[in-house]
């Protein structure tokens, strides 16, 4: 026969059997109050919204960026223990991992969402291959007083590939000797040179105006 117990003297097996009984309906009870503890692994805080950030961002191809997704509850607590599961609306522009690391596959744009608890957050991807090369055609021309020359710029990539869609900016060096417009159109103001200037992206190409008079 078992041992009995020197305090209570139960025999020691009934003792075992009334503890395990006790923690299985201290965890039934858990369950049923909805606690949140590393036992039950179970989200208590209702999720009230997701925040991606940053809200937009561009990449090139082969490019990558860190998205970052904050969950709040309605009180506006971060809630760090819910899982977050991302997404691309557009995988052939770009695809994100679990961990909100976008990757850039091709020229577009793509939404990428991050969502928990039943709610959701989003970001703007734009994937676009940057311009290395600005080449203005004609590179130097000669023009006289108040007539009009149309120059050309072609954007390229760094394999030589020419980019379209492109937002240019013209600027003239020499104002008072020949303007240009925004689409490139340059007109002879008074003799001398100017330097035409265009840039997208932060290059920059350039061509240089003569400018005869018109005697």
């Amino acid at each position: 026969m078992a041992p009995a117990c020197a305090r209570c003297r139960w025999p020691r097996a009934a003792l075992i059997r009334l503890t395990v009984l006790s923690s299985q309906l201290i965890g039934l009870a858990a369950l049923a109050c909805g606690v949140d503890d590393a036992s039950t692994g179970l989200d208590s805080e209702p999720v009230a919204t997701v925040t991606v950030t940053p809200p937009v961002t561009r990449i090139a191809p082969g490019g990558r960026a860190q998205l970052h997704a904050s969950v709040r509850d309605g009180a506006g607590t971060v809630l760090t223990e819910h899982v977050v599961t991302w997404a691309s609306t557009n995988e052939d522009v770009a695809t994100v991992s679990e961990s909100g690391l976008v990757s850039g596959l091709s020229d577009g744009a793509t939404v990428v969402t991050a969502a928990s608890g039943g709610q959701s957050g989003s970001a703007t991807v734009t994937v676009r291959t940057a311009v290395e090369v600005i080449e203005i055609r004609p590179a130097t021309a000669v023009i006289s007083v108040s007539e009009n020359l149309e120059l050309v710029a072609i954007t390229r990539d760094r394999d030589g590939n020419v980019l379209t869609g492109r937002q240019l900016v013209w600027t003239s060096g020499s104002a008072e000797v020949a303007t240009v417009s925004q689409s490139g159109i340059v007109t002879g103001i008074a003799a001398g040179t100017a330097r035409i200037l265009v840039t997208t992206e932060g290059e920059k190409g350039s061509a240089l105006i003569t400018v005869l008079s018109a005697d």
